[in-house]
């Protein structure tokens, strides 16, 4: 069975000053384990393509300041390609509800083309599917980071 997940979490975003972040860092480490995607305490790659509309809906109802919005991306962790979670992210408010279901490297390369068909072989993907062919979705920016 193919690894599937939701989560609920509150988010909250914060600027900080550039100097703080080693005492921020060291405070926060005693607290809250690493990502298991992390070894030997070494930051990993992160990147996200992130599909909209051609009309750049998503974009508009950020910009737009909509309470409700959900937004759709293909999530790599570090230089495997092949391997990527399709995540599902719905924010309402300060509350961010993730759906996420990993893919295999065929659904990957059909949804980078803009074939989103495999999406429809997960339940809480269907109707992702029938959307962003409807309002024809297409990757629109790519996010990498450590």
């Amino acid at each position: 069975m193919r690894e599937r997940y939701s989560m609920l979490r509150q988010e909250h975003k914060f600027f900080i000053n550039t100097y703080d972040i080693p005492r921020l860092h060291n405070s926060l480490e005693v607290l809250m384990p690493l990502d298991p995607n992390c070894t030997d305490k070494k930051p990993y790659t992160l990147t996200s393509v992130y599909f909209d509309s051609y009309k750049d809906n998503d974009l508009h109802q950020k910009i737009n300041g909509i309470r409700y919005r959900e937004k759709y991306r293909l999530r790599f962790y570090g230089n495997d390609v092949n391997r990527a979670k399709f995540e599902i992210k719905r924010k309402n408010e300060n509350t961010v509800e993730k759906v996420s279901v990993r893919l295999n490297s065929t659904e990957i390369k059909k949804i980078l083309r803009c074939d989103y068909s495999s999406l429809k072989n997960y339940k809480e993907l269907e109707y992702v599917a029938h959307r962003m062919m409807f309002l024809e979705y297409k990757p629109k920016t790519i996010v990498k980071y450590d």
